[in-house]
């Protein structure tokens, strides 16, 4: 059915970092990342437009399946193990985020909190499958959007209702969706949260294995795309739902910002100290926030370990082992338990990686938008043969890590809006001792001044936002393949299989092959020369003399 699979796609995309980083976002940086609602409808019907059609004729669960039909095995491997390495990344800081949240509201360690976020996932994932993971996905929406709606909700009550809430972010900047930048460095501009994010969108939702896995198990392609639109529609409702989150928190904290007093050590933690300065008296409503928050955490990990496992038996297992199909979910079981254990320790080395939400957006388009571009490559260009490919990924790649890096070292933290603290005596919180003895070492963070990379040219290109690296990824990719492709000779037209293109880019692929005398000259199995070569409607007609071939291209 659409709307648990759609369910299951929104869950795997609204993680623990979209409901603890949003909120924290807008809180320091202001209302902007509310934009990538549009980006979420318009990468989905993108995806739903140009790629789904393509992976409905395939009928396969791997999509880097296609790389090895359009171009060759080699690069669908190298597709497979891209993928890995950008899903790990984003699920390692998937699984740190709700760590913060359950030791802020419970006291318990971050370490504690981590290991049973992920012995649970891992647990019921490598049981379950992936018709466990479609229904728990769909129950965890509800509680994710219960806790989201009761954080709002108490928000509200506590600031005197929306207005006040609304006239608060005026003041203190929060609220400012039109900001027509065109420089690449600012950090969140319309442009690039629009544009940008939905090209971050398009890698999710169009070559992403967690997505796409969940989409093709509908029957038709308008069921399909029908999925998709439930989907795009429920997460762009998450994000406008977290930037009324955020903002409900800076007019409760306006005066008194707990993180400028050092009442807490990191940025990320404000939404779960928000819940328990106003929703403690409320029995349950801790624990209703403290669910949603791991639910959001167990969606995105089981999503990810059942993608890992489906993509390796596909591009891995069935061609280079001889294991039979009867043990197939077994090694999928094997895969997900790895995974699992592999990501469970990756989390506690992530805690410095800075605001979850930026660092595991970077993670995820670091590689997401090279690969978007190698698809892309595939599906829209049919002269990109398989070296062009290859070497257009590599590019990609190495591009996007020299800036990630780049900028990693030499681009300073953003600077964040301005925060109060005069009214800070009069908190009824900051006297309690349950936050205060967890961060008895924190410091007071002030806001961060902007400052130049050197004005080198260098230093311009580390600047570059993060919300334009899959798009950079993407452009670096098609062009290198594009161009390498050109330079080392195109791809035969005549070997390609027809269902790997975009059916109107193979429609024109035709349209060429009959009206240019492409195919090199045809001999028959006893070497009589074909006098002629017909190609119609995707068929390739050899006309041998008196007698007449048909053969399917």
């Amino acid at each position: 059915r659409s709307l648990p699979v759609a369910c299951s796609i929104l869950a795997s995309i609204i993680s623990a970092i979209s409901l603890m980083g949003f909120p924290a976002e807008v809180y320091l940086f202001g209302s902007h990342i509310a934009l990538l609602s549009v980006a979420y409808v318009a990468g989905a019907a993108g995806a739903g437009l140009i790629f789904v059609p393509v992976y409905r004729k395939l009928n396969s669960t791997s999509i880097n399946e296609y790389l090895n039909l359009r171009f060759n095995r080699t690069v669908a491997l190298c597709g497979t193990f891209a993928y890995i390495i950008q899903m790990e990344l984003y699920l390692v800081v998937a699984l740190y985020a709700p760590g913060l949240a359950l030791s802020t509201v419970t006291g318990i360690s971050l370490e504690m909190s981590v290991l049973t976020a992920g012995i649970v996932c891992t647990f019921y994932t490598t049981l379950g499958g992936m018709k466990a993971v479609i229904w728990t996905d769909a129950f965890q929406v509800i509680i994710m959007l219960a806790g989201l709606l009761s954080v709002i909700v108490q928000g509200l009550i506590e600031a005197g209702g929306f207005s006040n809430v609304w006239e608060a972010g005026l003041r203190g900047k929060r609220i400012g969706f039109i900001d027509f930048d065109l420089s690449p460095s600012t950090r969140m501009t319309f442009w690039s949260v629009v544009v940008g994010g939905t090209f971050l969108q398009l890698s999710g939702y169009a070559v992403n294995q967690t997505q796409v896995q969940r989409y093709l198990t509908q029957p038709t392609l308008r069921r399909t795309r029908m999925t998709l639109a439930i989907a795009a529609v429920g997460c762009a409702v998450f994000c406008i739902l977290t930037t009324m989150a955020g903002l409900v928190m800076y007019a409760r904290y306006e005066n008194c910002d707990p993180l400028t007093a050092g009442y807490i050590e990191k940025p990320d933690q404000i939404l779960p100290y928000f819940v328990m300065d106003t929703m403690s008296f409320l029995p349950g409503l801790p624990g209703l926030f403290v669910s949603a928050i791991m639910s959001g955490t167990l969606s995105s990990l089981s999503s990810g370990f059942n993608s890992f496992a489906a993509i390796i038996v596909q591009d891995v297992v069935v061609p280079f082992t001889n294991i039979s199909v009867t043990k197939h979910p077994l090694v999928c079981k094997l895969i997900s338990l790895m995974f699992g254990v592999i990501t469970t320790c990756g989390a506690f080395v992530v805690g410095e990686s800075g605001n979850i939400a930026q660092i595991a957006l970077t993670f995820y388009s670091v590689i997401g938008g090279p690969m978007f571009g190698l698809f892309t490559a595939g599906m829209l260009l049919p002269f990109v043969h398989s070296k062009g490919a290859l070497t257009g990924l590599f590019a990609g790649v190495f591009v996007m890590f020299w800036v990630f890096i780049g900028a990693m070292a030499t681009k300073p933290p953003p600077a964040a809006l301005a925060l109060a603290t005069a009214a800070c005596d009069a908190s009824p919180f900051n006297t309690t001792t349950h936050l205060t003895t967890l961060f008895i070492n924190s410091t007071t963070m002030a806001p961060t001044l902007p400052c130049g990379n050197g004005g080198t040219l260098f230093g311009t290109f580390y600047s570059t936002s993060f919300m334009w690296y899959s798009l950079l990824g993407w452009f670096t990719t098609l062009v290198v393949a594009a161009l390498s492709s050109f330079y080392s000779g195109c791809q035969d037209l005549s070997e390609l299989d027809p269902r790997t293109l975009f059916p109107p880019v193979g429609r024109l692929a035709s349209s060429y092959l009959e009206k240019s005398n492409w195919y090199p000259e045809q001999r028959d199995e006893s070497g009589i020369a074909c006098d002629d070569v017909i190609v119609n409607n995707g068929t390739r007609t050899l006309n041998l003399g008196d007698i007449k071939e048909t053969k399917d291209i």
